[in-house]
């Protein structure tokens, strides 16, 4: 079990950058293989033409809002507490570990979630 625990945050990455090369996979088979009737390319290039929010929208703004994290968490660390773990207080509330960089990444996604609805057509 311990073991599971040490490898945890890799296997996360390792399923995160499988994830998205996969989804670059399917992106570049709808843009660039070809278009024939039936064919995996004019399935998925259908399936982002129809809902372009949910199909590129979503994931470009979950990476977005990692990437926003990310440089806010490099340009900005935050302080330690006395045992070493980050803390910092926000809106009244604490957050210690990883519960700040994670809201963080909640509520700007969840901003250009929003953004994403108010502009679609």
């Amino acid at each position: 079990m311990n073991l599971l625990i040490e490898y945890a945050p890799t296997l996360a990455i390792a399923v995160v950058g499988v994830g998205l090369l996969g989804y670059a996979v399917a992106v570049a088979l709808a843009a660039f293989a070809s278009g024939e009737q039936g064919t995996l390319s004019a399935r998925l290039r259908g399936w982002f033409e129809t809902a372009p929010a949910q199909n590129l929208g979503l994931p470009c703004a979950a990476i977005s809002a990692f990437a926003i994290v990310a440089v806010l968490l490099r340009a900005f660390p935050p302080p330690s507490n006395e045992n070493g773990a980050f803390a910092f207080k926000a809106f009244g509330l604490e957050f210690t570990g990883p519960s700040g960089p994670i809201t963080l990444w909640v509520i700007c996604f969840l901003a250009f979630v929003a953004a994403l609805k108010l502009l679609r057509v």
